[in-house]
C-alpha cells in the first residue's frame, strides 16, 4: 500500500494483511523526508518505533521505543532537536518503571528518579541547568511523601521539611542564602 500526498509525494507506505496494518509502515513529511518507521501486528504498533525531527540545521532520530501489541515496552528515549536527551526510561505493559532520566535541551540533567507502574517512587533529585542540585526527596504512588530538601543555587540549604500524601506534613525550617535561619 502506498499513500500520496495532494501534491504525489509518498506518505505513508506499508504492507495490509486481512484488512489490518501488518509490518512495517513508514511515514513521510510531505516534502517526502521520513517521519516515522512503525511495525504493526493486525493494526497495533508491534515491534520497533522510530520518528525523526527536521530543524533548520539537522535531521534526527527524536523518539526511539518498541511497543508490544499497541503497548510501549523497553527502553524508550526523546530527543531534543539538537540531538541532547529529553529523556529516557523503560516502559513495561505501556506504564513508566524504573529509573528514568529527564535533560535539559544543553544536555545537562534536569531531573532523575524512579517509577513504579507508572507513579513515581522512592528518591527523586532535581538540578538547576548549570547542574548544581536543586532539590531532593522522596515519592510514594505519585504523591510527595517523607524528607524534602532544597538548596540555593550556589549549593546552600533553602529549606527542609516533610510530606505527607503531597502536603507539608510537621516542622519546616528554612535559611536565607547565608546560611541563618529564617523561620521554623
Amino acid at each position: 500500500y502506498v499513500e500520496y500526498s495532494p501534491q504525489s509525494k509518498v506518505i505513508a507506505k506499508g504492507n495490509f494483511k486481512n484488512g489490518k496494518k501488518d509490518g512495517d509502515w513508514e511515514y513521510f513529511f510531505n516534502d517526502g523526508i521520513l517521519f516515522k518507521k512503525v511495525s504493526y501486528l493486525e493494526n497495533e504498533f508491534h515491534g520497533d518505533f522510530e520518528q525523526y525531527l527536521i530543524t533548520d540545521t539537522s535531521y534526527i532520530k527524536s523518539v526511539t521505543g518498541k511497543y508490544d501489541h499497541g503497548k510501549k515496552t523497553g527502553e524508550w528515549e526523546w530527543k531534543f532537536s539538537n540531538g541532547t536527551t529529553d529523556m529516557k526510561g523503560n516502559f513495561e505493559n505501556d506504564l513508566q518503571e524504573g529509573y528514568w532520566y529527564f535533560g535539559y535541551n544543553d544536555g545537562t540533567k534536569n531531573y532523575e528518579g524512579n517509577f513504579s507502574k507508572g507513579m513515581q517512587e522512592g528518591e527523586w533529585t532535581y538540578y538547576y541547568p548549570d547542574g548544581e542540585l536543586w532539590r531532593k526527596g522522596t515519592f510514594h504512588l505519585n504523591k510527595k511523601d517523607g524528607e524534602w530538601n532544597t538548596w540555593f543555587e550556589k549549593g546552600e540549604q533553602l529549606s527542609q521539611g516533610n510530606y505527607k500524601e503531597d502536603q507539608p506534613d510537621g516542622l519546616w525550617t528554612s535559611w536565607y542564602e547565608n546560611g541563618q535561619t529564617k523561620d521554623e
